[in-house]
C-alpha cells in the first residue's frame, strides 16, 4: 500500500486568479494612484454599482419629466375638449326649443296644428 501524505498548500505568489469583468475593468481604468492593488479590488464593485445607480437616476429623472409634460398637454387638450362641450351643448339646447323648431319646420313648408291632439279609440 501507498503511504498517505498532505498536499502542500500553494504559496501566495503563484496563485492566479481567473480574469472577469472586474479585472478587465481594472487594467483599463488603472486606479494605481487613488489605492494600492488590495483595496482597488474591493472598490470597483461599489464604484460600479453606484455608477448604475447614477444612470438610473438619470433615467428616472428624464422619465419623470417627460410624463409631467405629457400630463401638462393632456389637461390643456381636457380643457380645450370641456370648453367645446359646453359650447355645442348650449347650442343644441337653443334648436330644440318649440320656437327654433317651428322655424325650420315653416322653412320646409310644415305647419303646426291648430287643434289640440285627440285620442283615436278603438272599440274591440
Amino acid at each position: 500500500m501507498a503511504e498517505n501524505t498532505y498536499k502542500k498548500p500553494p504559496v501566495q505568489g503563484e496563485r492566479k486568479r481567473p480574469g472577469g469583468v472586474f479585472h478587465w475593468i481594472d487594467k483599463v481604468l488603472n486606479f494605481d494612484f487613488l489605492l494600492d492593488e488590495k483595496h482597488r479590488k474591493n472598490v470597483v464593485p461599489y464604484l460600479l454599482f453606484s455608477a448604475l445607480l447614477a444612470i438610473v437616476y438619470i433615467a428616472n429623472r428624464h422619465y419623470a419629466e417627460r410624463s409631467q409634460h405629457r400630463l401638462m398637454q393632456l389637461r390643456k387638450e381636457v380643457n380645450n375638449l370641456r370648453t367645446e362641450y359646453t359650447t355645442r351643448k348650449a347650442d343644441y339646447m337653443g334648436l330644440t326649443r318649440q320656437s327654433a323648431v317651428k322655424k325650420k319646420a315653416q322653412k320646409l313648408g310644415l305647419e303646426s296644428g291648430h287643434k289640440p291632439p285627440y285620442v283615436i279609440r278603438l272599440e274591440e
